[in-house]
């Protein structure tokens, strides 16, 4: 800003520029009637102007006044300025009126204008914990140490309204670490008070500042204001104010207009709050009709700060005394503590710590004997406990003030382990419980007072462990039981447990009986007893009263299953693997099975015990039960939801024992049973998804099966080449071959996907089937007729009443059927396939056959002369093989055919002469004829007019060539031929 004048002005100095007080003069020359100028010099800071309108300037301004009269001046302060007062021949406060008059002379007017100071206010704040010095920043420019000595702190220069501060740390103390609250903002119109640095000793995690903060004792406070008495006109609002610096939350108080108050504040709030009391005095505008507000007395209520030492938060590895010191900082912390290779010399651990959020881990401390290092001396809280892996560990004890495990509590491979004292506090823990793999551990006593686990309870793998007391107080377990590997000789301290959410799970131990847990009611879930050799009873679960799945006793020594004479259904599956098994007493209230059914590797002769199950909903697996010689006991058996496999039980006759058996919603496999001669037992079935009959030796007939008039539903899918999706219970299968052990679940998978990939009837490898009387009421089959390797079956008679297979029908390698009359009311078939039956000589029994939609293969057929019987079928909706067919002369009874939509071949007949019976051929996708020894012409395809792809005759002994080339010229005459052409036969 220039403030000197021009050299031709009369210059006045005000000394108070000096102090950032700023004068402007207005010189204005002589003015005369004649015509006087009025200069006008302004040095900034505003803008003068006259009321005419002639003067307007900020800095130099000339005006000529002809007349005598009066100039009134206005005064507009710039931004960051204020107008103070006028000086020189001025008149008036506001406005400056000057009188020229008659005189000559210039006229001077000064206009005082002060440059705003805006108002500072201060950054402060309080340090705790701080144990030497720290360095600290404001916006990176400003820079104070504060001492241990002087814990409270102030920044130097000030800031104004909206300006923003940021507090940052230079530098932390040494072996120190601090953290900032309320370190950052905007300016208000107040200091800023409420900044806080918390500092704690260094270690691996980070300290937290959180800050406990206390009203004193007495939170009832009195306020009061001094005045002129109450009058009408007169009154005292009250109000009270939450306030953190940034916004202000306001209530009304309601005091009856008194001048003073009896106020109750919170006896704890947030260090970043305080409370303002204030109270208004107001006075009524008459003019307004309001009240206005005349004076107001604001009281502020702070909190007492009061220093603890802070939370660690993040995961600490303790491994010597001084991690350990670290950690007497510190009452709570906020992630994992991992205690690792330390010995008894390392003392008071977790001496201050209260409250553990994550995992406590106590593992590989090769040297420690007993806990008490650690030091717990008040209550501690866990969210979860691991003890793993230490060597010389013999005892808990040092463990006695843990108040509560939310989570879980492991104890695991702690070879020394002889007892679990020190945890007799504990009478819940609020998740899993496991005690495994502790070689030394004879008892759980120390566990006396737990009475509720809310997760799994596992005891496994403790090899000295000969007794279960300690337990003898527990009730419940929300989760499961599992006690397997152990020495246990009995399970008695159980006696009060009532009942068990999960899955009660005893394997590999030595118990004879599970007496001990009389009072059990109620498993969630399943009961499975594996691989217990001495376990003989199961009396001990007379109380029980409902089991939420499955049972499973899978490899014990058990006679019977009295015991379970309460369940009346089970909700999953029922699986049954014991050899030592005298019968299924123990199940006679048994009506239902939601799902399977398993009864694998007994010696059980009958089913009795089994005299009330009236239906399975899954599947039925009986396997290797090589003494079962019927099914008796199974009389009410109604359903089966999936499918039904019996296989290699060497000594079952007949089916006899299923005569209430109705429908079989899966397929019923039989195989491998050596012994049986006729599904007799089953004549009450009318309902079949599949039916798989193979590897049983001695079977003569499929007597039993006569009530059976439809196989399979409509929607079974046989066109994939992949088994379709199928139901649930149902999408294993069966195959055949030498069963090498004994399963406890399932039968050989290979027999299983046999049964998977079985649509309709599969009947194969029966050595001792001659006929299949037991079918003569089948009807339709929806799915495949597939006869394989039956080598003594020499009728198909019982098939006479078949209309229809909406898959293929296959007979293979069954030499002993010399007839197909068996299928003259076959109407409908998808394919057709014949190969390597040396007894049948003709085709006939397929005269009303029209249409085959897949594929048709007549292959290997040694004694097959002619393929009279296919004379009215006239498409064929794929490949059509006819080879290796030795006696076949000729191809009479294809002359309905016109259409192939796959490939012909014609391959290697050694007796065929001629195509006679493809006169009316017209389509085929690709045509192929090779290696027929003594086929001599092929002009009988003089109606082919389309071959989509390969076009091949080649190595027919005395076809010419001349023959195969004019064919395809007939072809590419007419329709073309789509890919490549081979013709390689003899020149003539």
């Amino acid at each position: 800003m220039n403030n000197k004048p021009n050299n031709n002005s009369n210059y006045v100095k005000d000394d108070r520029i000096m102090n950032k007080t700023y004068a402007f003069y207005f010189l204005a020359a002589p003015i005369l009637l004649s015509g006087c100028n009025l200069n006008v010099e302004n040095s900034g800071g505003g803008v003068i102007a006259s009321q005419d309108g002639i003067i307007d300037c900020g800095e130099i301004c000339t005006a000529s006044y002809d007349s005598t009269q009066s100039v009134v001046l206005h005064a507009t302060a710039d931004t960051g300025y204020i107008f103070e007062e006028w000086g020189g021949a001025c008149a008036g406060n506001n406005e400056c009126i000057v009188s020229i008059g008659k005189s000559s002379g210039n006229k001077l007017v000064t206009a005082v204008f002060s440059k705003t100071v805006p108002v500072s206010y201060s950054i402060e704040g309080d340090v705790i914990g701080l144990n030497g010095s720290i360095r600290l920043s404001n916006n990176d420019t400003d820079f104070i140490t504060v001492t241990n000595s002087n814990e409270h702190f102030l920044f130097q220069t000030q800031l104004t309204t909206e300006m923003d501060y940021n507090i940052q740390i230079v530098q932390n103390p040494t072996n120190q670490t601090c953290l900032l609250k309320n370190n950052s903002g905007s300016i208000g119109t107040k200091d800023v008070t409420n900044i806080t640095i918390a500092c704690a000793n260094n270690s691996s995690a980070t300290p937290n500042p959180n800050i406990t903060l206390n009203l004193p004792s007495s939170a009832k406070q009195t306020f009061s204001v001094t005045g002129p008495e109450i009058n009408p006109e007169l009154r005292y609002q009250w109000h009270s104010v939450i306030n953190n610096g940034t916004y202000r939350i306001k209530r009304d108080l309601n005091n009856g207009n008194n001048k003073s108050l009896s106020y109750t504040v919170s006896n704890s709030f947030d260090s970043s709050f305080y409370i303002e009391v204030i109270c208004e005095q107001q006075v009524l505008n008459s003019e307004l009709n309001e009240w206005v507000t005349q004076k107001s007395t604001t009281w502020e209520i702070t909190p007492i700060k009061q220093y603890q030492p802070p939370t660690l938060i993040g995961n600490f590895f303790v491994r010597n005394s001084n991690d350990a010191a670290i950690l007497k900082d510190f009452t709570a912390i906020n992630g994992d503590i991992l205690i690792s290779d330390i010995n008894d010399g390392v003392h008071g651990v977790l001496s201050n710590i209260q409250n553990i959020s994550g995992y406590l881990t106590i593992r590989y401390n090769q040297r420690l004997k007993d806990l008490s290092v650690l030091g717990i001396e008040k209550p501690l809280r866990l969210s979860k406990l691991g003890i793993y892996d230490n060597e010389s560990l013999t005892s808990l004890s040092g463990l006695e003030n843990i108040q509560s495990i939310d989570g879980g509590f492991y104890v695991l491979r702690n070879h020394s382990l002889s007892s679990l004292d020190g945890l007799t506090p504990i009478q819940t823990i609020n998740g899993d419980l496991s005690i495994s793999s502790n070689n030394a551990l004879t008892s759980l006593s120390g566990l006396d007072n737990l009475h509720l686990i809310e997760g799994d309870l596992s005891i496994n793998n403790n090899d000295s462990l000969t007794s279960l007391s300690g337990l003898e107080n527990l009730q419940s377990i929300i989760g499961g039981l599992s006690i397997s590997g152990n020495q246990l000789t009995s399970i008695s301290p159980l006696k009060n447990l009532r009942s068990i959410d999960g899955t009660l799970y005893i394997s590999r131990t030595g118990l004879t009986t599970i007496s001990g847990i009389r009072g059990l009611q109620t498993i969630g879930q399943s009961l499975r007893l594996l691989a217990n050799k001495n376990l003989t009873s199961l009396l001990g679960l007379e109380n029980l009263q409902s089991i939420g799945m499955g049972i499973s006793v899978i490899g014990n020594d058990l006679t019977s299953l009295t015991g379970l004479d309460n369940i009346q259904s089970i909700n999953a599956d029922l699986i049954i693997t014991e050899s030592g098994l005298e019968s299924l007493t123990g199940l006679e209230n048994l009506q239902v099975i939601s799902g399977d059914f398993h009864l694998v590797g007994t010696n059980l002769q009958a089913l009795s015990g089994l005299g009330n199950l009236q239906s399975v909903d899954g599947d039925v697996y009986l396997h290797n039960n090589n003494a079962l010689t019927s099914f008796t006991g199974l009389d009410k058996l109604q359903s089966v939801g999936g499918l039904f496999l019996v296989e290699s039980n060497n000594d079952l006759a007949s089916f006899t024992g299923l005569e209430s058996l109705q429908v079989i919603k899966g397929k019923l496999g039989v195989s491998a049973n050596e012994n049986l001669l006729s599904l007799s037992g089953l004549d009450n079935l009318h309902s079949l998804n599949g039916l798989l009959v193979e590897t049983n030796e001695h079977l003569q007939s499929l007597s039993g099966l006569e009530n059976l008039h439809v196989i399979g539903t409509a929607s079974t899918n046989v066109d994939s080449d992949f088994p379709q999706v199928i139901p649930e219970a149902s999408k294993l299968a069966i195959t055949s071959g030498p069963i090498d052990a004994i399963a406890y679940d399932l039968p050989p998978p290979t027999t299983l996907e046999r049964l998977a990939w079985t649509y309709g009837i599969e009947i194969s490898n029966n050595d001792a089937l001659s006929s299949l009387s037991g079918l003569e009421n089948l009807q339709s089959i929806n799915g495949s007729l597939r006869l394989y390797r039956n080598e003594l079956l020499t009728s198909l008679d019982s098939l006479n009443d078949i209309q229809s297979i909406s898959g293929s029908l296959s007979i293979l390698f069954n030499d002993g059927i010399t007839s197909l009359l068996a299928f003259s009311n076959l109407q409908t078939i998808s394919g057709l396939e014949l190969f390597g039956n040396d007894g049948i000589t003709s085709l006939s029994g397929f005269d009303n056959i029209h249409t085959v939609t897949g594929e048709m293969t007549i292959r290997a057929n040694k004694a097959l002369t002619s393929l009279s019987g296919l004379e009215n079928i006239h498409t064929i909706g794929d490949d059509l093989y006819l080879v290796g067919n030795d006696e076949l002369i000729s191809l009479k009874g294809l002359e309905g055919i016109q259409s192939i939509e796959g490939r012909l071949t014609v391959d290697q007949n050694d007796n065929l002469t001629s195509l006679a019976g493809l006169e009316n051929l017209q389509t085929i996708s690709s045509l192929s004829i090779v290696g027929n020894d003594v086929l001599s012409s092929i002009s009988e395809l003089v109606g082919l007019s389309y071959v989509g792809y390969t076009f091949r005759i080649e190595e027919n002994a005395v076809l010419c060539n001349s023959a195969a080339l004019a064919l395809s010229m007939q072809v590419e005459d007419r329709e073309g031929i789509g890919s490549g052409i081979y013709i390689s036969n003899i020149d003539c």
